[in-house]
């Protein structure tokens, strides 16, 4: 979870003090004292989140960040969250058709 947190802390600072001023206090002092002190991720400004060599945890966590602190209005947070129920049930037709269990794990090792 260390690596984790010091990835989000990496990307959060890269977004600027606007991105960190809405996430409460006591939730940046978690994120910031739980970071692994020996892990300092890169990232590069001019890349999307995606092309980041960051964890699939980091990108949800970041994800939840955005639902929680960062949506401008209820309905910017509405369309975020249908989006990820739209993300998962994909998922799952995928993994449901599935014919081999090779399949199902890449599938699930994608996905992570």
């Amino acid at each position: 979870m260390e690596r984790t947190l010091s990835e989000v802390y990496a990307v959060v600072l890269a977004m600027g003090k606007e991105y960190q001023i809405r996430i409460p206090d006591d939730v940046w002092m978690t994120i910031k004292e739980k970071s692994d002190e020996k892990y300092t991720p890169f990232i590069d400004e001019n890349k999307e989140l995606k092309d980041q060599n960051i964890s699939h945890d980091a990108i949800t966590f970041i994800a939840m960040l955005r639902r929680d602190y960062w949506c401008e209005s209820e309905e910017e947070r509405q369309d975020l969250i249908k989006f990820f129920q739209e993300n998962e049930e994909r998922f799952n037709k995928k993994l449901i058709s599935s014919t081999s269990t090779k399949e199902l794990l890449r599938l699930l090792k994608n996905n992570k």
